[in-house]
């Protein structure tokens, strides 16, 4: 867990548990990340919770809020972390952490609304590949377009058309950094209608152009124009 590429897989397995509301994967991944903070210096465990934090707020619905109120007895609040002197302090600082996180994702699953927003997520997952509307979408779990898009905006950290654009852009930057593929390839591939529409997407969301995207496969195959 030292290097670039588990830490990324970290931070996939947090957006993956928290878009599925998948308590167990989220519990294992930070178990997992716990047991790594204990052989790793103060420095570098703060770092790796401060990806935590991160996704945590841009990825679990109120996340910053969750956050705030598990950590409301600190004049510091969830950024107590980096005031953190012992691997000890942010073992504990994790436990609590990992507490307040599960009471939310447990209260989002029993929460008929949440439900039926993970419905519509499970279908946009499974049909990441294909062209997807609201209408589609809501027809297909069976509810009306206007009362689906409220619940995206009411239960979901994003609304309709940015989660379906923000998980196309990760699909995007996963094939164009371990797929030998044209970044045309990949517009088409994800359901865009155009390469220059896609660039411009994921460029807004990644801060980067896809043709920039760090390539982990080999590189004598890389066709990224």
């Amino acid at each position: 867990l030292t290097g670039g590429i588990q830490i990324q897989k970290i931070n996939r397995h947090l957006i993956r548990a928290f878009e599925s509301c998948d308590i167990d994967l989220f519990t294992d991944t930070l178990q997992k990340l716990s047991a790594a903070i204990d052989t790793a210096n103060i420095y570098v465990s703060i770092n790796w919770i401060s990806i935590v934090l991160h996704v945590i707020i841009n990825c679990l619905d109120d996340g910053e809020i969750v956050l705030a109120e598990a950590f409301s007895e600190d004049p510091m609040s969830y950024q107590s972390i980096y005031t953190c002197t012992t691997i000890s302090a942010i073992q504990e600082y994790m436990k609590c952490l990992r507490q307040c996180i599960v009471r939310k994702m447990e209260a989002l699953i029993n929460n008929p609304k949440y439900k039926i927003v993970l419905a519509a997520k499970t279908y946009i997952q499974e049909h990441i590949y294909e062209k997807l509307s609201l209408s589609e979408v809501s027809a297909a779990i069976g509810v009306s377009q206007n009362y689906l898009s409220m619940l995206f905006s009411s239960c979901s950290s994003l609304g309709f058309n940015d989660y379906v654009t923000n998980l196309k852009v990760q699909k995007g930057r996963e094939l164009l950094s371990t797929q030998n593929l044209k970044v045309y390839q990949v517009s088409e591939i994800l359901g865009f209608e155009n390469s220059h529409y896609f660039s411009k997407v994921y460029k807004k969301a990644t801060g980067i152009s896809p043709s920039e995207t760090p390539f982990t496969g080999d590189p004598k195959h890389l066709l990224r124009k």
